[in-house]
């Protein structure tokens, strides 16, 4: 796999459960930007197929219920949440449900 490949339905999958562990207390959240967080282009010009480049997923999560953004990132390999802030005076993009 190459370090820009986008991410997998189950890498996708993977971040949206670890961000909804991490955050139990945001029942109302969705994610209407779930995708590859760049690696270090250090990283990816060492590319070599044979070590894998550690991947990360980057989140857009909404909370619905207290009309809230965030954004997260989340460690593929550990499936641990590594950042998470609130994004004050923004709403996400438009989501298939609106």
């Amino acid at each position: 796999m190459h370090p820009y490949d986008p991410l997998t339905s189950e890498e996708i999958e993977r971040a949206v459960r670890a961000v909804r562990a991490e955050r139990p207390d945001l029942a109302s959240l969705r994610f209407p930007t779930v995708r590859l967080a760049p690696p270090d282009k250090a990283e990816v010009r060492r590319h070599d197929p044979s070590r894998p480049v550690p991947r990360a997923a980057f989140l857009v999560a909404y909370d619905r219920d207290a009309g809230a953004t965030f954004e997260a990132r989340v460690d593929l390999a550990e499936n641990t949440v590594t950042s998470w802030r609130q994004v004050e005076g923004v709403q996400p993009s438009i989501m298939i449900e609106e």
